[in-house]
């Protein structure tokens, strides 16, 4: 029991070593050059967001 307990504490102290993002990530990548159409009148308006949902974004990217 206390080898279980020992191996379940050494596994939750090393997930993160393995959760980490690569450091030569590539730049986000523009959908549209000047912002999303249309969207020029109301580009300085901030976004919104509500739980898991963004809204109101005049310049959306892909990111890798």
């Amino acid at each position: 029991m206390r080898s279980c307990v020992v191996a379940i504490a050494m596994l939750c102290t090393a997930a993160p070593a393995f959760a980490q993002l690569p450091k030569n990530l590539p730049p986000a990548i523009p959908l549209w050059a000047k912002g999303a159409p249309g969207s020029q009148d109301r580009a300085t308006e901030a976004e919104q967001v509500s739980g898991a949902n963004v809204s109101n974004v005049h310049n959306p990217t892909l990111t890798p």
